[in-house]
């Protein structure tokens, strides 16, 4: 009997005991299904977040291409930009290089206009006026001869009024054609006024002067010019010669001396070289 006692007491302890591990499973159970639901909540929650994240990253990275393919645009358009201020900026450069030379060869031109006879291409009287007297202080600064010729066309008006003012310009260009050809490097020639032509010769004494003056008389002597089915002939100068330091040690008075040798040239006949005879310069 004891032992049925027994038996029974330790199978009822048993049954407590199943109960027991049943209840905490139970409330295992229960826990778990508690957690199992926190975690489905939550992991809606992070997947709801996760795609939440994926789409702002999504645009993110939209935004950042675009934003990329903006500045590569601003890129190549600051690019073209550059290249085209540097096509500008050569382009100007070659515009203000071109304008300075064009400058240098109007500047050069006029210059060259306002020292020059247009008819003849000679050196002009206003020019004549500036440089005798620097070549004139010059000499007399070296020591040096300095000997001024001054020429006249012989019967000019007869051109004139036999074939015409045109004519007349034909036989001016034809003698400074010619003196030009005679004159040195050194040598300057300019139209002094009408038909009179001057003549500086730097460091030339009288003697070569004279020389120079008969050289340039025979060659226009020899010239002629077919003109309006005629010739242009009999054309001649007469040439007054004078010296510095040997006639005059003023400037002004060389050129008087050879205008008065000049017109001594012409009163005796003309198509002569007269050289101012000092002798006779105090009767003039």
């Amino acid at each position: 009997m004891e032992n049925d006692h027994l038996s029974q007491k330790q199978l009822l302890d048993y049954i407590s005991q199943l109960r027991q591990n049943i209840e905490t499973l139970e409330q295992e159970k229960a826990d778990l299904e508690i957690l199992l639901e926190v975690i489905i909540y939550h992991g809606d929650l992070v997947e709801s977040q996760l795609q939440q994240s994926h789409k702002k990253l999504k645009a993110e990275i939209q935004q950042r291409h675009l934003a990329q393919l903006k500045l590569q645009a601003s890129q190549e358009h600051f690019q073209s930009l550059v290249a085209l201020l540097s096509q500008e900026k050569n382009d100007l450069e070659l515009i203000l290089e071109t304008t300075i030379e064009h400058s240098n060869i109007v500047e050069e031109s006029l210059h060259y206009d306002s020292i020059h006879d247009p008819l003849t291409g000679l050196l002009n009287r206003r020019y004549l006026d500036q440089v005798l007297p620097q070549v004139f202080k010059s000499a007399q600064k070296t020591q040096e001869c300095l000997s001024v010729l001054i020429a006249d066309i012989d019967h000019f008006k007869l051109f004139n009024d036999k074939f015409g003012h045109k004519a007349g310009d034909i036989v001016l260009k034809l003698v400074s054609q010619t003196v030009q050809s005679i004159m040195r490097s050194s040598d300057m020639a300019y139209r002094y006024g009408g038909e009179e032509l001057v003549f500086i010769l730097p460091n030339t004494n009288i003697k070569m002067a004279e020389i120079i003056a008969e050289e340039i008389r025979q060659k226009i002597k020899n010239l002629q010019q077919e003109y309006s089915y005629d010739f242009l002939t009999g054309i001649t100068v007469s040439i007054g010669v004078a010296e510095f330091p040997k006639h005059t040690n003023s400037c002004d008075d060389l050129l008087q001396l050879a205008d008065r040798a000049l017109y001594q040239a012409k009163a005796q006949g003309r198509d002569q070289v007269v050289v101012i005879d000092p002798n006779a310069i105090h009767l003039f």
